[in-house]
């Protein structure tokens, strides 16, 4: 009898035992089931796109925007060497060109790229008429001899201000 009751009890504990692998089993199932629902929406996509096709457009777009970065670089590129021959320094002085006219009627003005070349004209107004005079700078110096006002006005060009330091001591003096 004894081992008739040990047997009893261990066929028992064995039948609880698989009623609770059956059962654990199950929930591992329900699980893994729910588990590959969610992965399949998750590369049909709610839209019906896969995971795999989204990202693939996602490169696309990537790529697509490398593409125009690299487009405006070169454009820009091109709009600051083409800035460096545009005319962007001034310089400017207005004066009387003979003593028997007033109203600072006479002007030079020098009109500089960046490398300092460009040219000076120089429009001297007289009871008469007026006269232009034209010459080139290149790198900041122009040839042959120039008048104080057009003098003036290169240098106003070259260091972006009204007059430089050395001119307006040279005026003090004169006067």
């Amino acid at each position: 009898m004894d081992t008739s009751i040990l047997l009893l009890a261990a066929i028992a504990v064995l039948a609880v035992l698989s009623i609770i692998s059956i059962s654990m089993a199950a929930v591992a199932i329900g699980r893994e089931n729910k588990l590959r629902a969610r992965m399949a929406r998750l590369m049909r996509g709610d839209d019906g796109k896969s995971v795999e096709h989204l990202l693939a457009d996602g490169l696309d777009d990537i790529q697509e925007i490398r593409e125009m970065q690299q487009a405006n670089r070169n454009s820009l590129n091109d709009l600051y060497a083409q800035q460096n021959k545009c005319l962007q320094k001034v310089g400017f002085v207005q004066y009387n060109a003979y003593e028997e006219n007033g109203g600072n009627l006479s002007f030079a003005v020098t009109l500089l790229d960046k490398n300092d070349n460009g040219f000076i004209l120089n429009i001297m107004h007289a009871t008469s008429g007026s006269f232009t005079f034209a010459r080139e700078v290149k790198n900041g110096t122009c040839k042959g001899d120039i008048s104080e006002e057009e003098q003036i006005s290169l240098e106003r060009a070259l260091n972006g201000t009204k007059e430089s330091p050395e001119r307006a001591q040279q005026r003090g003096k004169k006067r």
